[in-house]
Parts: C-alpha cells; sequence; structure tokens
C-alpha cells in the first residue's frame, strides 16, 4: 500500500484491503507457538497516517483481543509537538535551504510520473491475464469440497467468539521443564490434527480439537495438552466421525485429493497457455503501439474501399463525355441526299 490517496490502496491484495478477521486469523496461525503476555502495534493513525500502519493497528489489536492479550500497547509520536518543531525552524530560516532541492524533486516527481505510467501498463496487462485466471478461480470456488471447508471455517469463526472467555481461565503454575514439556507436546498434537492435513468431512472436527489445544496451551494445562496427545498418538481423535480413521489414511487422502487438484490446474494453465489470446498477449511488448498500429491498417483499409465504391458509382468525365457522343452518333440522321434517295 501507499500513503493515503494513492492508487495501490485500491488494489484487492494490498494489506490495506485485507479483511481484518481473516488476517487476524492468519496471525494467530504464526504466533501459535508463542506465549504473547505483551503485544505493541501501531496507534489508530498509523503514527504518520500510513495506510498500512493502520491496518496493522486494527489486525493486531483484533488479534490481542481473540488470544486474550492481557497487555496490550501503541508506538505513537506527539503530532503536535513536531508540527511546533516545524514551525520553529521555518520561523528561524534554519529550512531556507529546502528551496535548493526544488530542481531535485522535480526531476524525482518526473521520474515518479514515468514509472507510474509504466506501471499502469503493466497493470493493464496484467488485469488481461487476471481476467482468464479468474475463470480458474470461479471454478475452484464452486468445487463442493471448498463450500465444505467454508462452512467449517464459518463454524470456526462463531465457536472462536466463545475463546476469550474461555483464556480468562486462571493459568495453572508449571516449572521450567514442565513449561518445556507443555511445549513439546502441543507441537506434536497440532502435527497430528491440524486442519491443513485432514481430508474436508474431517474440517470441522480438526478445528474443534485444534482449538481444545490452544486452551489447554493457554492456560498451561498440561495434562489435557498430554491426553489429547495420546488420544492422537493411538489413532483416535476422530472417533466420534469414524473408528476406522488413523493418521496415516488422513494423510493419503489428503495428498491424493491435492495432486488431483494440482492436476486438473496444471491442465487448465496448459490449455490457457496455448490459447491463441493468451499467446498474442504474451508476444505483445507494448499494447498502445499495437493498436494504434491496427487503427492505421484498418483506417487505410477503409480509406481504399471508399475509393472503389467511388469508382463504382462516378464514371471518369472523359468517359461520360465519350458516351454521350457515341449515343448522339447513333441517333443523328445523314445530311447527304444519298441516304434520302434510297430504298427503305
Amino acid at each position: 500500500s501507499g500513503m493515503d490517496g494513492d492508487p495501490a490502496n485500491g488494489h484487492p491484495d494490498c494489506f490495506w484491503q485485507a479483511d481484518v478477521d481473516e488476517a487476524a486469523f492468519r496471525l494467530a496461525d504464526l504466533l501459535a507457538d508463542e506465549q504473547v503476555d505483551l503485544a505493541v502495534v501501531y496507534d489508530p493513525h498509523g503514527g504518520y497516517g500510513h495506510p498500512d500502519h493502520i491496518q496493522a493497528h486494527r489486525v493486531g489489536t483484533r488479534w490481542a483481543q481473540q488470544a486474550g492479550v492481557g497487555r496490550l500497547r501503541w508506538t505513537t509520536m506527539n503530532r503536535d509537538a513536531i508540527r511546533a518543531s516545524i514551525e520553529e525552524a521555518f520561523a528561524a530560516g534554519e529550512l531556507d535551504d529546502m528551496a535548493a532541492l526544488d530542481d531535485e524533486y522535480d526531476e524525482l516527481l518526473e521520474e515518479f510520473k514515468s514509472q507510474k505510467e509504466e506501471y499502469k501498463r503493466k497493470a493493464e496487462e496484467f488485469d488481461g491475464l487476471q481476467e482468464t485466471l479468474d475463470e480458474l478461480e470461479e471454478k475452484y470456488e464452486n468445487d463442493p469440497d471448498v463450500e465444505e471447508y467454508e462452512e467449517a471455517k464459518q463454524d470456526y469463526e462463531e465457536f472462536s467468539q466463545e475463546y476469550e472467555e474461555v483464556i480468562q481461565e486462571e493459568r495453572f503454575d508449571l516449572s521450567v521443564e514442565e513449561k518445556k514439556e507443555l511445549k513439546i507436546a502441543y507441537r506434536k498434537a497440532c502435527k497430528l490434527c491440524h486442519p491443513d492435513i485432514v481430508p474436508d468431512e474431517l474440517q470441522v472436527q480438526a478445528i474443534r480439537l485444534i482449538q481444545q489445544l490452544n486452551d489447554a496451551y493457554s492456560t498451561r494445562d498440561l495434562s489435557e495438552v498430554l491426553k489429547i496427545l495420546n488420544i492422537l498418538e493411538s489413532g483416535g481423535g476422530f472417533d466420534v466421525a469414524s473408528d476406522k480413521i488413523n493418521n496415516k489414511e488422513i494423510l493419503h487422502a489428503k495428498i491424493s485429493e491435492i495432486k488431483s487438484k494440482i492436476t486438473q490446474i496444471n491442465e487448465d494453465l496448459e490449455a490457457i497457455r496455448e490459447d491463441d489470446t493468451f499467446q498474442t498477449i504474451q508476444e505483445l511488448d507494448n499494447w498502445e503501439e499495437h493498436f494504434t498500429d491496427l487503427k492505421d491498417q484498418l483506417s487505410d483499409e477503409k480509406a481504399s474501399l471508399e475509393k472503389q465504391v467511388e469508382s463504382l458509382t462516378s464514371p471518369d468525365k472523359d468517359d461520360e463525355e465519350q458516351t454521350v457522343y457515341q449515343r448522339k452518333q447513333d441517333y443523328d440522321t445523314p445530311d447527304n441526299d444519298e441516304y434520302w434517295k434510297s430504298e427503305f
């Protein structure tokens, strides 16, 4: 993202446009192994107003609320003091030398405009390819497996609303060795029931198991974490859905599913690469020049056709006079007497 007013802030993939809840969820996944009791984020103004800093404040605050972090601090600055210092410097003439930087600023501004135009051209080229890729994404979004996963994700989000109450419970007091044992057991258990390694039909159960692990880990409940780990290592944990599922079957099923999707996506991408339109797009170095040449060609062809039509509908003046003269010769009567004396 850029500063306020920058067109880049409107791009759907920039951090400024990110969904706060989704970004907080991803941040929680990154910090799952950390025992955070103090979080530091930007203030609501993002320091000096940069959109990314403002968004970092929102995401960090949302995560801290969901994770139950006891202390949240802001990094900020005294904007009134900074403004007053600048005004004093101007009044004292300390900033007069800044006028010498005007030429350099103008050069940088021109360079920026040039780069901005280049970016715009590249963005238009990218949009052409993105439109094709969007069709693939639409097919993917309509996949029943994806819809089931989204339902599981929604269930998790509803369940996570109760998380704040759980993490407020009193933590268990553990020794240094017990804390190490807790961390090791927690990591092992996560690897056995993480939603990314189970089939879609087990997504809901996997998310709930992870939530149970997180709750126990947050309260330092070593016995509960060890209990869940023992169940998972013995092939349980998903018994509610099936008594025949084990970790190897889960991994094999997920691997097969992912391989199948990768194969299909590769086939779709290959079809796009072989498409004439895509190849034409790839070969074009300058879109504006290409369409300008095409326009000139069409204009020349139009002018040529107009001349042909004009030549067919409007004969030359010499040809017209010759036609009139011939008709006169055909219909004029001879003036000599022999014509009148001859028999009809």
